[in-house]
């Protein structure tokens, strides 16, 4: 099937792409272990021109990609002495496939023209469901580490993006929208949810709506955590209560 551009859009142009079982967010860093030859021809040409390629999300159910994908942008690349490619690469603008320009083969990578999407411009309330958003994730994690025992912390890199609330963001040079926008993308990143949610997440072009849906799915995982939590200690407790009985008995 084949669309046309948008008008008013984003600029439209060819992009080889590499479909994957996975979700590749603006911002994100995305390490690559390339052994195919198909997917070697497109890092080297990539890596020898522009250093770009699209990143599409693939269904292996019906064995179909995504529409919308993200274009990610080569930052190391390190040819191997069997052949293979060790590369990085770093998630930039979202993209909607127009056509299918060639279909890959088990030899040629799939092309496409594709031309690029944003969010629309935050609207009022953005720095609110931000702020909800970075509490709950907070909230979460600490949750989580209880349960499991863990002591993990969120990376600098979406600390750096935190909304202003946190004392911590740096942000850059970005606008005020760019930084939120990145921020949603890098909550999306962190969060533990199926392929098809994270899709709809990518494909959202409103901010506020994102941010809405990792509040909604934030919610979610702190009643669970909260749950299991109360459950450990309820058998901790009941635990420590044995404990005690043998000892009674003992003396």
């Amino acid at each position: 099937e084949s669309e046309e551009p948008v008008e008013g859009g984003g600029r439209v142009e060819e992009l080889g792409l590499f479909p994957l079982g996975l979700v590749l967010n603006p911002g994100a860093f995305l390490p690559l272990h390339i052994f195919e030859m198909r997917y070697r021809n497109l890092m080297n040409k990539a890596w020898e021109g522009d250093k770009k390629f699209g990143v599409v999300m693939f269904n292996t159910e019906n064995n179909q990609f995504a529409r919308v994908g993200t274009c990610a942008v080569l930052k190391r690349f390190q040819p191997l002495s069997d052949g293979k490619i060790q590369v990085v690469s770093e998630g930039g603008e979202r993209f909607r496939v127009l056509n299918i320009t060639r279909k890959g083969t088990a030899m040629e990578y799939a092309k496409a023209t594709v031309q690029y999407i944003d969010d629309v411009e935050a609207g009022v309330g953005v720095g609110e469901l931000e702020d909800e958003v970075w509490g709950l994730l907070n909230e979460v994690l600490s949750l989580s580490n209880r349960l499991y025992g863990k002591s993990l912390d969120l990376k600098d890199s979406i600390k750096d993006i935190a909304p202003p609330s946190a004392g911590m963001g740096r942000g850059g040079d970005m606008s005020e929208d760019s930084r939120q926008r990145l921020f949603s993308f890098a909550v999306s990143q962190v969060l533990d949810m199926p392929l098809e949610d994270q899709q709809v997440l990518l494909q959202t072009l409103d901010t506020s709506a994102r941010l809405r849906g990792q509040t909604a799915l934030l919610l979610k995982a702190k009643s669970y955590l909260a749950a299991q939590l109360s459950l450990k200690q309820a058998f901790t407790a009941g635990e420590e209560d044995d404990d005690d009985d043998e000892e009674e008995e003992e003396e």
